[in-house]
């Protein structure tokens, strides 16, 4: 059984209805936020290789579809950006990501909901592996492009990246 704190790796897929809309590995601590803290949290208690979870709109691990966070942007920003404003492009904008779904000569509609938001998905979880802690920040090193950054020393892992000791730090690993 599956409990908070958790090493683990596993592939993940979701789907809405029979379109599989994403599909990749997926690699964190249960609990710590890492991954996406609401699907962390469905699979505390959980157990098996092998674990689906469904959500409807209202459930969303990824949030409702919020009205408000579709916004018109002038055209001018993106003009002051050299950026061409076409459908589906994706844009960031004080730190926030949206995507591109209408455009005029001097507005352009954008849609800061997460795409997954407001939808009935299904999510499935398997290959799932325990890891132990070295285990976990090896891969989770690797992930980021890092080799040979975790030691054993003295029964104390050290760990030589500024840049995962951080992450390390923030979520608790």
């Amino acid at each position: 059984m599956l409990k908070e704190g958790d090493y683990i790796e596993g592939k993940i897929k979701i789907y809405e209805g029979e379109k599989l809309l994403l599909e990749d590995k997926i690699l964190t601590k249960l609990g710590s936020g890492l991954y996406n803290k609401e699907i962390e949290n469905n699979l505390i208690g959980k157990e098996g290789e092998k674990i689906e979870l469904e959500f409807d709109e209202n459930n969303n691990p990824f949030g409702k579809r919020n009205p408000k966070n579709i916004v018109i942007v002038p055209a001018k920003v993106f003009r002051e950006n050299r950026l061409i404003p076409i459908p589906g492009l994706v844009v960031n904008m004080d730190g926030k990501t949206g995507i591109v779904l209408t455009v005029n000569s001097d507005r352009v509609l954008v849609d800061f909901n997460h795409p997954l938001a407001g939808k009935k998905i299904k999510i499935i979880i398997e290959d799932i592996k325990k890891l132990d802690r070295k285990e976990f920040l090896e891969k989770l090193a690797q992930n980021l492009g890092y080799k040979d950054v975790i030691e054993e020393k003295d029964g104390q892992l050290i760990i030589k990246s500024k840049i995962l000791e951080s992450l390390v730090q923030r979520f608790s690993l």
